[in-house]
């Protein structure tokens, strides 16, 4: 499919792998996304190529869609700002998360309409297995220890990446045909019920953020940001860089042979997630396990950092 451009947000590789095999079915080139914003900055304002039949795909994981969030990193909102959506013929979208996708994708059409804009052929992935809520409550009120993943969610996990090749074969099929508002890509709204359930969810998390980050706003975005200050070295750092390099939006330098973080963070995590000494912790990831997508290594996640597009090796 001529003219399909898919850009991708990724730290564990879940959306990467995505990315790659929807760029394998729709002959199209996967792109990293934070790499176009720096470009854009860089080039400054631009008028972009006017091809006709332009397909753009966006391939995000959810963030803070209980927060009181709309679910869309904060880069990807800024990324729909951009020419390369006013460009745009069809856009398609899909969200990757660990079970509980939100209004994500609802909030992403409202965006796009604000450009003049519509969301054509959209899914949400479950693709990982978090801990469960019992655990959190259980680490946060009474310091429970986190378990090790179990049998049963490992095996969870592996039949949610096995159907992968499936979905994706689906979803190039809607986006061939140029479907607008696929059925069933929008998830229900909640109940009343619900609805409570995830205003407590979003109160106490706020209150967490607001204690990591040490600002009193309640601004989702500022306190994710900030939210770095609660990453802890452990004296396995070998200030290798390894964090520096992988990071998407350049939150991270060196200093004295040790990473610092300059508030900026779209607590993505692939710093944690990447570090080879496990380095990396500290209460903004305690309730994080270390993974990453299994056909997915660091030379991925380094080439995302710097900006290189990807088409190969994409059998998913």
């Amino acid at each position: 499919m001529p003219n399909c451009d898919i850009y991708y947000f990724s730290a564990t590789g879940n959306s990467l792998a995505a990315a790659r095999g929807l760029a394998h079915r729709l002959d199209g080139r996967a792109l990293p996304l934070a790499a176009s914003l720096r470009a854009r900055r860089t080039a400054g304002p631009r008028s972009s190529e006017n091809k006709s039949g332009r397909i753009l795909g966006l391939v995000f994981p959810v963030y803070y869609a209980s927060l009181g969030a709309s679910g869309i990193p904060a880069l990807v909102r800024r990324f729909l700002e951009g020419p390369e959506v006013a460009a745009a013929d069809y856009v398609f979208a899909v969200c990757t998360h660990g079970g509980n996708p939100g209004s994500t994708l609802r909030n992403l059409r409202a965006a796009l309409r604000a450009r003049g804009k519509d969301l054509g052929a959209s899914l949400d992935l479950e693709m990982s297995v978090p801990y469960g809520i019992v655990s959190k409550l259980s680490h946060a009120l009474f310091n429970v220890p986190l378990p090790a993943i179990g049998v049963r969610e490992g095996e969870r996990e592996r039949e949610l990446l096995a159907r992968l090749p499936e979905r994706l074969d689906a979803l190039a099929e809607l986006i061939g045909k140029r479907i607008v508002h696929a059925e069933g890509d929008l998830a229900p709204l909640p109940g009343p019920l619900g609805s409570a359930f995830l205003a407590l969810q979003s109160r106490a998390m706020i209150g967490r953020y607001r204690g990591l980050s040490g600002l009193e706003t309640r601004e989702v975005e500022r306190l994710v940001e900030a939210a770095d200050r609660g990453f802890r070295l452990s004296e396995a750092c070998e200030g290798c860089g390894t964090c520096v390099r992988v990071c998407p939006v350049g939150n991270i330098e060196l200093q004295e042979g040790k990473p610092t973080w300059r508030h900026a963070c779209e607590t993505c995590y692939a710093c944690y997630q990447w570090c080879p000494r496990g380095a990396i912790g500290g209460p903004l990831v305690e309730f994080e396990r270390r993974r990453h997508h299994p056909g997915i290594g660091l030379g991925d996640l380094l080439a995302q950092a710097a900006g290189s597009p990807t088409s190969e090796r994409a059998g998913f």
